[in-house]
């Protein structure tokens, strides 16, 4: 009853009202972990007198009785309100069962509704857990449906029911803007969308510049991934066009420089295309502009050559040429490449 009545103050939807369930589950854990509350149809009466007659000790929470949370208030209000009417008590009770009813029925609209407006990025691990939904799917859905397929995605997500008001600006935010990206924060997560994918922002901080000389290092850790640095296989010891790899000489005479892209830089992918700014080059990938400072760029003597997520650029450092086996290198070759953090990996 004081789940139902504080939702009901709150605003909250169906879902909301129909209360705390014995099994339901567990915020910010992987799927199919669950909560249970076996105790959740006992009295606090009936709990402490089993306790007494077995001599368990329990422990009373001292902010039960401060009356400034909005919990105890509520408790305090149904104590006396069963006191004058305790014959209204199975009329209450229910009530929940049938809104638990309603609500289940519901739950099994709004998960068919979520999970046909579901992103599938089969190629990412991440996306069970971060499940990314498609604006335009959304918006195909009526007011309702909408509301109640946002409810039940942000719990999929492990976050808390919003109130009703959070809700609208949650919607507001993420289907009815018309700017391509938005940010809005709920339940300690931030949620991010950008042109038609909507979906949980990473955690992950902006690439600080670091200078680095090679000394033979495998892989080298970043705010956002890996770079590794490999001994390339025999396979593309002796290609002329071995994709990704440098001379591994030249590379521990050069101090490189991992930094964030630049806007107007201007690189070129492979020998046969058209230089572009990594700006475009951003937004033709559909890369939100709120997570490229956390993609690397790495440069040598000034000039890229290699950003992430594209990989090694055509164009190398004058002094470079000799890295390439076409221009006369026979030495070890080193394969460099950029394993983003799993939780970034969808919005690549």
């Amino acid at each position: 009853l004081e789940t139902v009545e504080l939702r009901r103050r709150r605003g909250s939807g169906l879902l909301g009202l129909a209360g705390m369930r014995e099994s339901s589950p567990m915020p910010h854990a992987p799927a199919g972990m669950r909560v249970l509350r076996p105790f959740l149809g006992l009295s606090r009466q009936q709990l402490a007198e089993w306790a007494q007659e077995r001599g368990i000790q329990w422990v009373e929470d001292p902010s039960n009785q401060d009356t400034r949370l909005a919990r105890n208030r509520v408790r305090r209000f149904l104590d006396r309100r069963l006191r004058d009417d305790a014959l209204s008590l199975p009329d209450e009770l229910a009530s929940i069962g049938l809104l638990q009813q309603a609500a289940d029925r519901l739950l099994g609209q709004a998960e068919a509704d979520v999970a046909a407006c579901t992103v599938h990025l089969a190629s990412h691990t991440a996306a069970a857990d971060w499940p990314m939904l498609s604006r335009s799917a959304m918006m195909g859905l009526d007011s309702v449906r909408r509301a109640e397929a946002l409810r039940w995605w942000l719990g999929r997500l492990g976050c808390r029911m919003p109130s009703r008001l959070k809700l609208f600006e949650i919607e507001r935010q993420l289907l009815l803007a018309a700017a391509s990206q938005a940010l809005v924060r709920h339940d300690g997560i931030t949620l991010l969308r950008y042109r038609d994918r909507i979906g949980v922002m990473p955690e992950v901080p902006p690439i600080t510049p670091l200078l680095l000389r090679w000394k033979g290092e495998t892989f080298v850790d970043l705010p956002a991934g890996r770079l590794y640095i490999e001994q390339a296989g025999p396979e593309l010891a002796m290609l002329t066009n071995a994709p990704d790899t440098v001379d591994a000489d030249w590379l521990s005479r050069t101090e490189i420089l991992i930094d964030q892209g630049r806007g107007g830089e201007r690189l070129r992918l492979s020998p046969s295309s058209p230089s572009r700014s990594w700006k475009k080059l951003m937004q033709a990938r559909g890369i939100p502009a709120c997570l490229r400072a956390c993609l690397p760029v790495i440069r040598a003597d000034g000039q890229p050559i290699h950003a992430a997520p594209f990989g090694l650029l055509a164009d190398m450092p004058p002094d470079a040429h000799a890295a390439y086996a076409a221009y006369g290198s026979s030495g070890p070759r080193v394969h460099l490449s950029w394993q983003p953090a799993a939780a970034l990996q969808p919005w690549l």
